[in-house]
């Protein structure tokens, strides 16, 4: 979908100087650029290719800044994209879009006559506020460009999209600007020939994207009238996936599992959540990831969950990971304190819950350093990211004295049947203080 978007912003940039009030002038407009300097015309298109990007970003995000939710947003754009294929098709209403748009064009072409134009200087800021006056008379194809980018889910995407509407702004422009002053004023009778078709292509191309945007709120909004909604969720019944060590090493969690289903069962008895009732499928794993990512594919593909919640361990829940954003089912509040859990960009469906590992050891470290400076610390963690963090956060907890201080460090696998061989080895370091 970003890639589509991307694509048709590039579109749209290339046709925006098809407009009836930037078309006209563009030979003038490069010529001039082009005998202030070999290069004016590429720092031209350049300046104005930045505006438009400047432009369509503040129209782009200026939505989530007021709050509008995605649905509102997605309703408002289908209409506004429908509207401007429509503005593209038909004559008149781009007259009235000019006149009504004319006191700004005219206000940026006051303070543009008064700017200087000499040098590479000039010329970027002559293509700076070219994008201004030019940007009423753009509206169709820049707010399409700026609709398409508002769709994308980070800032980097909506930037890459308006970065590709300002490319394909700058790009004919740059080309057109390595032609003599003869040869613009010769093509620009043949350019005006074919704009009329490139932007009837267009305008049917934004108008049958807002009708398909439409039809799908219109399919949403007749499915939820209708009591149907997505995995897991019904008129009566919401699916909540679980996955607990209830059996294994780590057996001891599974009380957490339990504790879970137990609330879940009181909220039931108390007639559930607006009247649906919680279907809490809690799995045991063993606490083991390849056993995890077993109960996992059930959870989604068998029993079709809504989420998965408090799935326990840092393993098992990095074994996951990966599948569930993929498959974007939501990985709710992971019952384990490792810092990768903290990652929107790359995993948006994995959210985080209970304080940092790394942290919790610092605020160990800290009260060793102030109630046992002289300790000699021996370390015993677990083999795997969970273990790893604490004894990242000891170690930045003691700073420079870290090395001096721990005298020792062991680690276990979860799978050992003792770690009599490990206590052992800590012992014989003459350490004073256990960090496990």
């Amino acid at each position: 979908m970003a890639a589509g978007s991307v694509a048709l912003a590039f579109v749209a940039g290339v046709l925006s100087i098809l407009s009836p009030c930037v078309l006209p002038i563009l030979p003038i407009v490069l010529g001039a650029a082009a005998s202030e300097h070999r290069w004016g015309p590429l720092v031209l298109a350049t300046g104005l290719a930045v505006s438009f990007v400047a432009i369509g970003l503040f129209v782009a995000t200026i939505g989530f800044s007021i709050g509008l939710d995605a649905d509102i947003f997605r309703d408002v754009a289908a209409a506004l994209m429908i509207a401007i294929g429509t503005v593209l098709l038909v004559p008149r209403l781009q007259v009235r879009l000019a006149l009504a748009s004319a006191p700004l064009a005219n206000w940026s072409d006051r303070h543009l006559g008064t700017t200087r134009q000499g040098g590479l200087g000039g010329q970027l800021t002559a293509g700076l506020l070219l994008g201004a006056v030019w940007s009423p008379c753009v509206g169709p194809t820049l707010g399409a460009a700026s609709i398409l980018a508002a769709q994308g889910r980070d800032l980097g995407e909506v930037a890459a999209t308006m970065l590709a509407f300002g490319v394909g702004a700058a790009l004919p422009l740059a080309a057109l600007g390595l032609l003599s002053r003869e040869a613009l004023l010769r093509w620009r009778a043949r350019l005006m020939s074919g704009r009329a078709h490139a932007k009837a292509f267009f305008a049917i191309v934004i108008v049958s994207i807002g009708v398909f945007v439409a039809s799908i709120v219109l399919a949403s909004g007749l499915a939820f009238a209708a009591g149907q909604y997505g995995p897991g969720v019904s008129d009566t019944e919401i699916k909540i996936g679980n996955t607990n060590p209830y059996s294994g090493p780590a057996s001891t969690y599974g009380t957490i599992g339990k504790s879970i289903a137990a609330y879940f069962a009181m909220i039931n008895d108390q007639g559930g959540v607006n009247g649906r009732k919680i279907n809490f499928i809690s799995r045991d794993d063993g606490y083991s990831p390849p056993k995890t990512v077993e109960m996992v594919r059930k959870l989604v593909e068998e029993d079709q969950v809504l989420f998965l919640f408090q799935t326990l361990g840092t393993p098992p829940n990095s074994a996951i990971r990966d599948y569930l954003n993929e498959q974007k089912v939501p990985q709710l509040f992971v019952a384990t304190g490792a810092d990768k859990w903290n990652d929107p960009r790359h995993f948006p469906w994995t959210i985080g819950w209970q304080p940092s590992y790394r942290i919790e050891s610092r605020i160990y470290a800290r009260y060793i350093l102030k109630q046992l400076p002289g300790a000699k610390i021996a370390v015993l963690y677990q083999n795997d990211d969970f273990g790893k963090d604490y004894l990242i956060g000891l170690r930045e907890g003691l700073g420079d004295k870290a090395d001096k201080m721990i005298v020792a460090t062991q680690s276990y696998e979860t799978t050992d049947a003792t770690i009599d061989s490990q206590i052992v080895s800590l012992q014989g370091s003459g350490a004073d203080v256990v960090a496990t």
